[in-house]
C-alpha cells in the first residue's frame, strides 16, 4: 500500500505521522510525494509503525522496477 494511501484511509496527518517518525513534516512531505526516498532504517520504520500495511519495497517501488540487471560485467 502506498503511504498517501495508508495515511488518508487511517486519518493521520503528514505531520502526526512525521512526529511518529521523529522527522520534520516537510521530509516527510517529500516522501508521500515520492520525491524521496527514505533511508532503509527510516522504511524500516515506516514498515514497522503501519503494521506492514505499507512496506518498504512500497516505500522504493519504483527502485524496483529501474532496476535492470545484466549477466554480462559493465566494461568501461
Amino acid at each position: 500500500m502506498r503511504l498517501k494511501d495508508y495515511l488518508k484511509k487511517n486519518k493521520i496527518t503528514q505531520a502526526k505521522f512525521a512526529s511518529l517518525l521523529n522527522i520534520t513534516p516537510a521530509y516527510m512531505s517529500l516522501i508521500v510525494r515520492g520525491l524521496n526516498n527514505p533511508s532503509f532504517k527510516l522504511a524500516l520504520k515506516i514498515e514497522k509503525i503501519t503494521l506492514g500495511q505499507v512496506t518498504t519495497v512500497d516505500l522504493n517501488a519504483f527502485l524496483y522496477k529501474k532496476i535492470k540487471f545484466s549477466p554480462f560485467p559493465i566494461k568501461y
